[in-house]
């Protein structure tokens, strides 16, 4: 199934045998020719929530389902972007820790947002925000409809709530922005009662402030800044319906119990826009130095 140099280095989609799988692997072969990365899809097929009869079902008729779901999205890849190194892996190991495991050798784990077949929505359905709370990595969560091909459409949207704890994710969608070749829309959500207190123009003016040493940095990367008085949920699904990617730091945006929540608001109204989940702590040493004491599961 091929083999690379930057094996290590890859970008991981996580597949089942839905199309929104599907769309994860198109998207995440353009991300792979921006960055000149080879594409690992993977199919990790155990659960805890397959009883045992399904088990010995599976046992006898093979994996032959689940080898044509491989073989779908490696020919969409290539197809995506011509030259890209593919390789393939189907393990019998659960999804999230076979997912979790790749994240500390990945550059970008790629998952779709829903799923279907035996695992169903008790996996599939929960592994996106299951894999963005425990990955090592960037994770890229991308939704049913075609999404906008890396690279192609509008600017990167980031959200932005507190500067400190997002500073990983604003670092990381100029850079998304700076391969694009586009801009950036930086996007904050007041809390109410600086709202309601009227604050609004001195936080666009301290935010404006906080984003100028990115400016200085990028300054390849034209900035829009927008401080919205909504909910940050709402504020952010307003942007991201016309934008090429919207960018969030782990825990600067969500408390993690109400990820799945704030996603499926999000997604409503964004089902063409990917979001991609940056770990605040996000190590920046090259992912074959993060993977030294771990290997994926096989």
């Amino acid at each position: 199934m091929g083999t690379s140099a930057t094996v290590t280095e890859p970008i991981v989609v996580g597949i089942d045998e839905s199309e929104a799988a599907e769309q994860a692997a198109a998207w995440a072969a353009g991300e792979a020719a921006l960055r000149h990365l080879d594409v690992r899809i993977v199919l990790a097929c155990g659960s805890a929530v397959l009883d045992s009869s399904h088990t010995r079902h599976r046992q006898e008729r093979g994996y032959w389902r689940e080898e044509h779901a491989l073989a779908r999205a490696a020919a969409i890849v290539r197809h995506t972007a011509p030259g890209t190194e593919v390789l393939t892996e189907l393990t019998p190991a659960p999804v999230l820790p076979t997912l979790t495991a790749w994240s500390k050798r990945a550059s970008m784990i790629v998952v779709g947002s829903h799923g279907r077949g035996p695992i169903r929505r008790a996996v599939l359905g929960s592994v996106s925000t299951a894999v963005a709370r425990e990955a090592f990595c960037p994770v890229a969560i991308v939704y049913s409809r075609p999404p906008r091909r890396a690279g192609t459409g509008p600017d990167p949207v980031v959200g932005i709530r507190d500067m400190p704890d997002d500073a990983t994710a604003l670092d990381y969608a100029f850079t998304e922005a700076r391969l694009r070749e586009s801009g950036v829309v930086a996007v904050h959500a007041l809390r109410h009662d600086t709202a309601a207190t009227g604050g609004q123009v001195a936080t666009r003016e301290t935010f404006e402030r906080a984003l100028s040493r990115w400016q200085h940095r990028y300054p390849e990367v034209a900035l829009e800044t927008v401080v919205a008085s909504d909910a940050p949920a709402p504020a952010l699904a307003r942007h991201a319906a016309v934008g090429g990617l919207l960018v969030l730091g782990r825990h600067g945006w969500w408390e993690f119990e109400q990820i799945e929540t704030d996603i499926a608001r999000i997604a409503k109204h964004t089902a063409r826009c990917p979001t991609l989940i940056v770990p605040d702590d996000l190590d920046t040493r090259r992912p074959s130095e993060r993977a030294e004491s771990v290997s994926p599961a096989t």
